[in-house]
């Protein structure tokens, strides 16, 4: 590590003072009110952990303000703040995360993509069901940092979905993409790439043989499948056959982050994402498999009802994309295994670290467990797409043809 930041995941704590000028200036954007008049207004920092060099800090702002039609209507609106922070990760922190300290404007970590993306009308398309909140302002405050004004979203947090939630989650995604699929989003230099593309991958697969040396452990031996290291192994040798796929078939705007603390579900039943820090563009099914993979890993079921849940989930999404479902699907099952399945050696090995005790602790808890479970799955799903990419055979593909491996 250089540079004496030690890295993610960051406390940001909003440094900027706000003023009267400009918060009266974005709740006339946001009540649509260019005569509306504040009567009172307060920020509350918003208290958050981070993964992303970018985050410069979340403030609330709420107050009460005098419309045209002379009543008092309240309201609410998130201040977040972008920054630029140099960071040099070491292989121990480019396991953790996708970040591997690049400043190019396609890296995970570019810190103006979101502020770009938002001035350049990118998000103002997104269909009613599918979209971002709404966006009040971008302003530059000095070199190094951005401010972003959004409406506040109410809505049921992606934590506390359950599985009928999620499908109809699935099914507003599918309308997205859908979207962007018949008219593609003009070329950006700043699209991020997709997580099967970033640089941070190569230290995830560096453990792939503690898979095997997990197996030494009797407790661990019982949940870890024969042909995991080799199905790995061969995950991992077909990388850049993946790569190439992914990129030779339809392109959609993906938003790459969809975990649940970034998701709200409205009283109307639309889909809100919020933070779009790592937009880009890529294949329909790799949102899915964010989405739903980061659902599984969180929500309070079991394996058995995460994969039910998921399953529904992905067939409610496949019917709203009847033309590409094919490519969709293959998409969703290499994305959940290079991010979800890849990582399993980092997740043993991690294991293998811990005294027997402990050890013994982690095995028997549900949670590592279902997390273990999971993860398996997702590379014994891909197996059959890595055998044809391997003997460059066609991949399933759009109703009536099929893709052929690059």
């Amino acid at each position: 590590m250089k540079g004496g930041d030690p890295g993610p995941p960051y406390q940001p704590r909003s440094a900027g003072q706000l003023d009267t000028v400009r918060v009266r200036a974005a709740v006339r954007r946001l009540l649509a009110d260019p005569t509306a008049k504040l009567v009172t207004w307060r920020a509350t920092p918003i208290s958050y952990l981070s993964w992303s060099r970018s985050s410069g800090g979340l403030l609330l702002i709420g107050g009460t303000a005098v419309t045209g039609s002379g009543g008092e209507q309240p309201w609410q609106i998130i201040v977040k703040d972008v920054r630029y922070r140099p960071w040099t990760p070491d292989a121990s922190q480019m396991v953790r995360q996708c970040d591997h300290g690049g400043d190019r404007p396609d890296d995970w970590g570019y810190w103006r993509r979101e502020p770009q993306a938002v001035s350049a009308g990118l998000l103002a398309s997104l269909p009613g069901v599918f979209r971002g909140p709404p966006w009040l302002g971008v302003e530059r405050l000095d070199a190094t940092r951005y401010r972003m004004w959004q409406g506040f979203v109410a809505g049921l947090p992606g934590e506390s979905w359950a599985a009928g939630t999620l499908t109809a989650a699935a099914a507003n995604l599918a309308v997205m993409h859908a979207q962007f699929l018949a008219r593609p989003p003009a070329p950006r230099p700043w699209y991020c790439r997709s997580f099967v593309e970033q640089p941070a991958l190569r230290a995830r697969a560096s453990y792939i043989d503690a898979v095997r040396e997990a197996a030494s452990d009797p407790r661990v031996r019982r949940l870890v499948p024969r042909a995991l290291h080799r199905g790995l192994r061969r995950l991992w040798a077909t990388h850049p056959l993946a790569v190439g796929w992914l990129r030779s078939v339809p392109q959609t705007l993906c938003h790459r982050d969809l975990h649940p603390g970034n998701l709200r579900q409205t009283s109307a039943g639309a889909t809100v994402a919020l933070d779009w820090a790592q937009v880009g563009v890529g294949p329909p099914g790799e949102d899915l498999a964010t989405m739903l993979y980061c659902w599984a890993l969180t929500a309070a079921v079991s394996p058995a009802e995460a994969v039910g849940a998921m399953a529904a989930a992905e067939r409610r999404y496949y019917d709203g994309l009847p033309a590409v479902a094919g490519v969709a699907r293959t998409a969703f099952r290499l994305t959940a295994a290079y991010h979800y399945g890849l990582p399993l050696g980092v997740q043993l090995g991690e294991l293998l670290s811990l005294p027997a005790q402990r050890r013994a602790e982690r095995v028997a808890g549900p949670r590592w467990r279902a997390r273990l479970e999971l993860a398996v799955q997702s590379v014994e799903a891909v197996q059959a797409d890595l055998d044809l990419l391997t003997r460059g055979a066609a991949l399933a593909g759009p109703t009536g043809a099929e893709l052929s491996a690059p």
